[in-house]
C-alpha cells in the first residue's frame, strides 16, 4: 500500500473516531462496502462469510475477517492490527467474542451492510443500540483529500483517453452493443481497473431514453450517439457524456446540441463554493427551460462521485446540501425528444475556493464522426 494513501487512512480514521465520540456512539462496523475500504483501502466484495473492520471511539480499530484472509489482510490493510475466525468457531461466537460491547453501548453500523449481519449482531449483541453510520460517513466522504483528488484527475484522464478513441470512428454500420464493447476494452488497453458501470450508447431515437442500455440497434447517417462511461483507477470512478452525430444532423438536433452545450457551460461558469445543490441544478435547468426544452431535462443535473461512481452530493432541485471545496460531482445537463433522439453533455468537476475545475477536457464542441 502506498504511503500516501497509509497517511490518508490514519487521518481519516482519527477524523471518524473523533465524530464517534461527539454523537455519543462507542464503535462502529464497517461491511464488506466502498467504506470499508475509504477507511481501510482493504477491497472486498460482500459474500457469506463475516468480513469488516471494527472502528471503536476510544482505542485501536482492527480488522475482524474469516481466518483465510488473516496473512493477506495483515499486508493489504492500512489497519494493522488483524482478528481472525475460523469456520469451527463459527460468526456468531466471532461477533460475541470480539465485538461484545457493555449494555446501553451504541454501535453505528455501515450503511452498505448486507441485512443478514445485521440481523447477526441484533442476536449476539442483544443489549446494545445501534444506529445508522451513513449521514456520518457521507459528511466524512464528501469532501476528497488530496489523495482521492489525484486519483479523480487520473481516472477522469483516461476516460478522456477512451472518449477520443471512441470518437474517432469509425461508427456508421455498427450496433450500439458493439461501440460498448469497444468502450470496455479500451478502458482496459488504457490500465483502468474496470468500467464504472456499464457503459451507455444509444443511437438515434434510442438516446431520448437517458439510461438505454445499447442493443443491436444500428448507428445510421445522421444519427447522434449518446456515450456515458466511466472506469477506475485506485477504486476511484470516472464518469463522462458526450455526444456525437455519425454524419451531418439535422438544424433541430444542432439547435439541441447547443443549447445543451451552452447550458452546461453556464452551470461550470457560475458554481462557487457556498451554493447549494437545489441551485446548481437551476443553473442549467432554468437557461434549458428559457431555451423552449424546459419538460425535456429529465434528470437531476448530476451526482457525487469518488469510490462510488454516484455517491452524495446529489445536484437535484429540492436539495440544501451545500457545495463545499472539496467536493467533487458531475455537472451532465440533457435534453431529450421522443422519437428524435437526446443530447448529454457531461463533466466531473472538483470544487474549489473560487469554483469548479473540470476535470475533463475532452472536446465539447459539436463532433461529427464517420
Amino acid at each position: 500500500m502506498q504511503a500516501e494513501l497509509r497517511e490518508a487512512i490514519a487521518r481519516r480514521i482519527e477524523k471518524f473516531q473523533a465524530e464517534l465520540r461527539v454523537r455519543g456512539w462507542h464503535a462502529a462496523w464497517l461491511g464488506q462496502s466502498t467504506n470499508l475500504r475509504y477507511f481501510s483501502g482493504v477491497v472486498e466484495h460482500p459474500s457469506e462469510r463475516l468480513f469488516g473492520a471494527w472502528i471503536p471511539a476510544e482505542g485501536e480499530p482492527f480488522m475482524l475477517v474469516p481466518r483465510l484472509y488473516h496473512d493477506e489482510m495483515q499486508s493489504l490493510s492500512a489497519i494493522s492490527t488483524v482478528v481472525s475466525w475460523n469456520d469451527e468457531e463459527g460468526m456468531d461466537a466471532a461477533v460475541h467474542s470480539h465485538l461484545a460491547m457493555p449494555a446501553g453501548s451504541t454501535i453505528a453500523l455501515d450503511p452498505q451492510l448486507q441485512a443478514r449481519f445485521v440481523f447477526l449482531f441484533r442476536e449476539q449483541l442483544a443489549k446494545v443500540q445501534f444506529t445508522s453510520a451513513g449521514p456520518l460517513i457521507e459528511q466524512l466522504r464528501l469532501r476528497k483529500d488530496s489523495y482521492e483528488q489525484a486519483c479523480l484527475q487520473r481516472a477522469a484522464e483516461i476516460a478522456d483517453a477512451v472518449m477520443a478513441e471512441i470518437t474517432a470512428g469509425p461508427l456508421i454500420g455498427r450496433s450500439e452493443r458493439d461501440v460498448a464493447a469497444d468502450i470496455v476494452r479500451s478502458f482496459e488497453e488504457h490500465g483502468s481497473e474496470g468500467v464504472s458501470f456499464s457503459p451507455i450508447s444509444s443511437a438515434g431515437a434510442n438516446a431520448a431514453h437517458p439510461h438505454h442500455g445499447p442493443d443491436g440497434s444500428i448507428i445510421k447517417p445522421g444519427d447522434c450517439l449518446v456515450l456515458d462511461f466511466g472506469g477506475v483507477h485506485q477504486g476511484y470512478a470516472s464518469d463522462i457524456t458526450r455526444t456525437v452525430f455519425a454524419g451531418q444532423p439535422e438544424q433541430r438536433m444542432r439547435h439541441i446540441y447547443e443549447t445543451v452545450r451552452l447550458a452546461q457551460q453556464h452551470a461550470v461558469e457560475n458554481l462557487r463554493p457556498g451554493i447549494t445543490a437545489a441551485q446548481a441544478d437551476a443553473l442549467a435547468r432554468d437557461y434549458i427551460a428559457e431555451a423552449g426544452f424546459g419538460g425535456r431535462f429529465l434528470h437531476r443535473l448530476g451526482h457525487g462521485i469518488g469510490l462510488d461512481v454516484h455517491e452524495p452530493p446529489y445536484i437535484v432541485g429540492g436539495s440544501n446540501q451545500v457545495l463545499e471545496p472539496g467536493v467533487a460531482f458531475s455537472v451532465e445537463p440533457g435534453i431529450y425528444v421522443t422519437g428524435l433522439g437526446g443530447v448529454r453533455i457531461e463533466d466531473i468537476v472538483l470544487m474549489g475556493e473560487a469554483g469548479v475545475e473540470r476535470l475533463n477536457h475532452a472536446p465539447r464542441e459539436l463532433t461529427v464522426a464517420a
